[in-house]
């Protein structure tokens, strides 16, 4: 160091005590400086200059990793809002929800302008929920994403191929009659039972009438006619192996390749995974690269990137034993080896079977020191120049790496948890519905009942069970349990009850043949959350015949006024509710009081009533009775003073 001037400064003045430094400079893919990358030590080191290769190398690909890691954080900041990532579920790549949403919206607009055909085929999985209690959640997501891979494959491009929720698919078709689409619903249904895949069916197709929420409905219903027929005469069990043997009818079966499952994963970090290791793999000129995860006695294949043709993919699970990432683990394999022909591994199992000529790897580990499995690259012919200072570079790659691959781990941990509470809750109890009563303020008479779901004493509030199950993508199926429980349980208490829903719910035809088996016109519905304006336009479709027959609306003040009041535009609710924290204190408030004066003219303006939530005192209900709200919530019956002149529910 005394030697370089410059360099005695530089450590003299950030205090670090080195005998020897090495310093080579980062470089970005456009060659501009992003940094360097240093070596010191306290000894000093006459054989530095012989390192100089292998520090470039690895400053090369660290260049061309910063890079894309700082770009990738900008693609994930911009991915929490892109449209493309709020339509992809993450666990099979295809797409969501409101993918289907807007794809039903956009193509009944074109159907109806042109007059084309289109049809809509709804695909429910057999034996998913049995896999899940039996095999674990890696299982079932496995069998998700072939699922999602198998119908990706048997239609076309043009065609909508969604993951609607839980273990049920929709397929949007358009320009299709319903003879094609019924020789789909067919191919689809032989390509799934070859892969050991029981589905039931249903298919509709759009008349100018009802449009596609209407085939919607009716592909839905079809498809639970074609699971009530089949029931019966299909099984799901499980082998010793614990690989899922279901079988669809006709078909000769075939059970579904024993793979430990990859977890789902965010997708825009995922693609960021797959993003460095495509780096990885240019920049060591290979023609795969991939991640694998050693976990008890498997090898499962986390992430893949090649040029050529392999025999494995992400989520493809084997036994672990003897495989080229388990002999890398054990240090019984080369970092690099530049011909596998003149090699130890010439005729190994792994080598032959994907024709690997040259080969490099590097052990990755947890932040904890624990080893986690493998990165490795190969190409399919020798290459004399892989050396040591390759298997360097991807050892750097791999700790970067390594700190997504655990932040995915991570998330995918909590979601775990989350999915187990779920699937737990009946073993503790069980949801059931509390059913606070509604009164007139005009006379104190009952007019209907709020049903609140509660959950087991000494678990999380509602409102915690619901965010976390919206979190994980299984809000649909609680608010459906928690629907069906309401209405149960409601069917001999007097007036109307007022249930509640988010728009995704409410849109679903299982919603509306739910809620049609019981009388349409006892229920008040609640629309929970925010909707976009497609969203509106679908919610109010979807809920217009059963709003005929009866159906009310109701939103509560700040879902009603926000966006300049576009939701009580779309939706024209009979009933607005006034959240408890407003009502509160509302007799000695002069805030609160000017904002329930104001909405009772808001109220009565849209010919709608007000409802008041969980008003506590006497002075509350004193206090709005004069202010002329006309219905309170969470009181009891002789709390409220009778009035002259009758007020009715709403």
């Amino acid at each position: 160091m005394a030697d370089v001037p410059a360099f005695a400064a530089a450590c003299a003045a950030s205090g670090l005590d080195a005998a020897s430094l090495v310093v080579v400079p980062v470089l970005s893919g456009q060659g501009a400086v992003v940094g360097a990358l240093c070596g010191a030590s306290e000894l000093a080191r006459p054989d530095l200059a012989a390192h100089l290769p292998g520090v470039r190398a690895a400053a090369d690909l660290l260049g061309l990793l910063l890079e894309q890691v700082l770009a990738l954080d900008d693609v994930v900041r911009r991915a929490e809002n892109a449209e493309a990532a709020a339509h992809t579920d993450p666990l099979t790549g295809l797409g969501n929800r409101r993918a289907w949403d807007a794809a039903l919206l956009a193509e009944e607009e074109r159907a109806a302008r042109h007059g084309t055909p289109t049809a809509v085929l709804v695909l429910d999985l057999d034996g998913l929920k049995q896999l899940n209690d039996t095999a674990g959640h890696d299982a079932g997501d496995d069998v998700l994403r072939q699922a999602g891979a198998a119908l990706r494959a048997q239609v076309r491009g043009q065609d909508a191929v969604v993951r609607l929720g839980g273990d049920e698919f929709g397929v949007l078709l358009p320009d299709t009659e319903r003879a094609v689409a019924v020789a789909v619903a067919a191919r689809v249904r032989s390509a799934l039972g070859a892969a050991g895949i029981g589905v039931s069916c249903g298919v509709a197709t759009r008349t100018g009438q009802d449009g596609l929420l209407g085939a919607w409905r009716a592909a839905d219903e079809a498809m639970y006619a074609d699971k009530r027929a089949r029931r019966g005469r299909r099984s799901a069990p499980l082998s010793s192996s614990g690989v899922w043997s279901v079988r669809a009818p006709g078909t000769a079966g075939g059970a579904v390749p024993a793979v430990g499952g990859r977890p789902p994963v965010p997708a825009a970090v995922d693609r960021g995974v797959d993003a460095l290791l495509e780096v990885a793999r240019a920049q060591v000129g290979v023609d795969v690269a991939f991640i694998s995860v050693l976990e008890g006695g498997q090898r499962r294949f986390r992430n893949v990137v090649a040029r050529v043709r392999v025999p494995f993919a992400a989520g493809t699970s084997e036994p672990r034993e003897g495989t080229v990432c388990d002999l890398l683990v054990r240090g019984r394999l080369p970092g690099a080896v530049p011909d596998t022909a003149d090699s130890a591994v010439a005729y190994h199992p792994d080598v032959r079977a994907m024709s690997i000529g040259s080969h490099v790897g590097a052990v990755l580990h947890r932040a904890d020191g624990t080893p986690y499995g493998t990165l490795c690259a190969f190409s399919q012919r020798p290459d004399p120049h892989l050396g040591a200072p390759d298997a360097e570079a991807l050892a750097a790659l791999g700790r970067a790496v390594m700190g997504l691959v655990e932040a995915e781990d991570a998330a995918e941990g909590r979601a775990r948890a989350v999915r187990s509470r779920l699937e737990g809750l009946d073993e503790q109890g069980g949801l059931r519905t509390a059913f606070q009563p509604v009164l007139s303020l005009a006379d104190g008479a009952l007019v209907g009942h709020d049903a609140e779901t509660a959950f087991p004493r000494g678990t999380a509030a509602p409102g915690a069970w619901f965010s976390e199950a919206r979190a994980v993508g299984a809000s649909g199926p609680l608010e459906a349990a928690a629907l069906a429980d309401a209405l149960d349980a409601s069917r001999d208490l007097a007036g109307w009850v007022l249930v509640r829903a988010s728009p995704a719910t409410a849109t679903i035809p299982a919603f509306a043949r739910r809620t049609a088996a019981v009388d349409p016109s006892r229920l008040v519905l609640q629309v929970l959350g925010e909707a976009e304006a497609g969203d509106l336009d679908q919610l109010r479709s979807a809920l217009a015949p059963l709003r005929r027959d009866g159906l009310r609306l109701a939103l509560e003040v700040g879902a009603a006024v926000d966006r300049g009041g576009e939701r009580v535009l779309a939706l024209e609710p009979e009933v607005v509710v006034v959240h408890r924290r407003v009502v509160a204190g509302v007799a000695t408030s002069r805030h609160r009081r000017a904002l329930v004066t104001g909405l009772v003219a808001f109220s009565e303006a849209l010919g709608a009533q007000l409802l008041a939530r969980g008003p506590t005192s006497a002075e509350e209900l004193a206090w709005l009775r004069t202010a002329g709200v006309p219905l309170a919530h969470g009181v009891a019956p002789d709390a409220a003073e009778p009035a002259p002149g009758p007020v009715g529910g709403p």
